[in-house]
């Protein structure tokens, strides 16, 4: 893997051209609106929001943590980097933003083959 130069000037170019802050009353809203959801803790007892977004077929970056590695056992789109250190972090979600890929598409998906109504009927 090839580390890239996280400089400050870079990183704040990357972040202004890709990423909104907003706020939600609803996190389903959220969700609905997000093409990845990015969970860096090096420490976490559970993760109820990358339990949410796993569920919801929502490409999942998380820290290659005991925890995280457990609730991300066998979802594809649960993405670990090599290294749970930020420069590896920041790399695969590059790498991956980077493909040519349509995010909704895989998200519905998932969806309509772990539908509710599936798995309970």
């Amino acid at each position: 893997m090839k580390i890239i130069d996280l400089t400050d000037s870079y990183i704040k170019n990357i972040l202004e051209e890709n990423v909104s802050i907003r706020r939600f009353n609803n996190i389903l809203d959220a969700y609905a609106q997000a093409d990845v959801v990015i969970s860096p803790e090096r420490f976490c007892s559970y993760g109820l929001a990358v339990s949410e977004s796993l569920s919801l077929g929502i490409p999942t970056f998380m820290a290659p943590i005991p925890t995280y590695l457990e609730i991300g056992f066998g979802y594809k789109h649960a993405i670990f980097p090599d290294k749970n250190e930020p420069e590896y972090f920041a790399q695969k979600i590059i790498e991956f933003l980077s493909e040519k890929r349509n995010f909704n598409s895989d998200t519905k998906k998932f969806r309509d083959q772990n539908s509710f109504e599936k798995c309970s009927g």
